[in-house]
């Protein structure tokens, strides 16, 4: 449906000389619009004049000069504000045309809108403003707002917003996010998740990823996946586990066990010897 538009300008009231051209949809309450703006704040060449008219009790007169449908505003109110200049007028326009409001409603102007309401908030407005959004939208409708606010970044740029997100969080939360997300994945896409990540790595990478998630968790946590893993494992996967603990120690394992006193040594013999004799009690085979 084509919007209608017209082209407006406002006068002195006293000499008459045209000194603002505008767009708007409808002319019926741009001149109240435009005295109501003014007399908050005069920041702009425009708001100025009309403050000082204001000031002798009097008012712009507005007049319409051009009516339109459809396309072709911008370019008429250009137009319009070109031919004034060029014969004198003193415009108090800002710029040359064509950022008029005639695209009120659209998404676009929504979207500023949004933007410059939100510029003026406090951290505190802001997410009580979040909560009463979030408070009509079922799970279904967030997550597909996500998803296509997502899909509209590039993946440069999403990577920039997670690790902004993450600089003002604590490990606590950070492990907690990920945990709620990874819960609303199904296990095959966890599983595909975490075997992409981790075949990126390097056996120390690996390692060192390995003891931070293990240190971020309590030993009970640490059993029951350790559990986990070995419940999900085949009969040849476990013979070839423990093969592998028999074979000889590694250069990491001599360096580590190097470092270490022979109280420390035998403290985490004793400890390895215990775990392994719950797990034993816990499958049945002891």
């Amino acid at each position: 449906m084509l919007k209608p538009w017209v082209i407006y300008v406002l006068k002195c009231p006293r000499s008459l000389a045209v000194r603002y051209v505008g767009i708007a949809q409808s002319a019926k309450n741009r001149l109240a619009c435009h005295v109501s703006e003014s007399r908050k704040k005069q920041d702009t060449p425009k708001q100025k004049w009309i403050f000082s008219v204001l000031e002798t009790d009097l008012q712009p007169l507005l007049e319409v000069i051009e009516h339109g449908l459809g396309p072709g505003r911008k370019e008429a109110e250009q137009r319009w504000i070109a031919d004034y200049r060029a014969a004198g007028a003193d415009l108090t326009n800002s710029t040359s045309g064509g950022q008029g409001s005639v695209d009120r409603g659209t998404p676009e102007w929504r979207s500023a809108v949004a933007r410059k309401a939100n510029a003026n908030r406090t951290p505190e407005e802001k997410r009580a403003a979040s909560a009463r959004t979030n408070a009509v939208y079922t799970s279904e409708m967030r997550s597909a707002a996500l998803r296509k606010w997502q899909a509209a970044k590039t993946p440069e740029e999403r990577s920039a917003i997670r690790v902004k997100a993450n600089t003002n969080r604590t490990s606590e939360s950070r492990v907690a996010a990920a945990e709620k997300q990874r819960a609303s994945y199904p296990t095959e896409r966890r599983s595909a998740a975490m075997s992409k990540r981790t075949d990126a790595m390097s056996v120390e990478e690996r390692s060192v990823w390995a003891s931070q998630m293990n240190a971020l968790k309590t030993t009970e946590q640490r059993r029951e996946v350790a559990i986990k893993i070995h419940a999900s494992r085949t009969a040849e996967q476990k013979s070839a586990t423990v093969e592998k603990s028999r074979a000889p120690l590694s250069v990491a394992a001599k360096k580590w066990q190097a470092a270490k006193t022979p109280e420390e040594r035998r403290a985490a013999a004793r400890k390895g010897w215990a775990t392994r004799m719950l797990k034993l009690s816990r499958d049945g085979t002891c």
